[in-house]
């Protein structure tokens, strides 16, 4: 069994601590490094900052 984890942290603070995210355990071609290297980091690198974070630019926005 081969298992993916990843972990995206963000330059947002709560109670003191950067805001985490976690994804993990998917195998083959729906692996994490698979996702990100072929839909989600292409997308993110192209697209402007109003297009990808809340109205205030504190986090990213999810309905965007």
């Amino acid at each position: 069994m081969s298992a993916s984890v990843v972990a995206i942290i963000t330059d947002v603070m709560k109670d003191g601590k950067p805001v985490i995210g976690y994804g993990f355990n998917s195998n083959g071609r729906y692996a994490s490094s698979g996702l990100l290297r072929e839909r989600f980091i292409p997308r993110l690198l192209e697209a402007s900052q109003e297009d990808i974070l809340n109205d205030d630019g504190t986090n990213f926005d999810p309905h965007n």
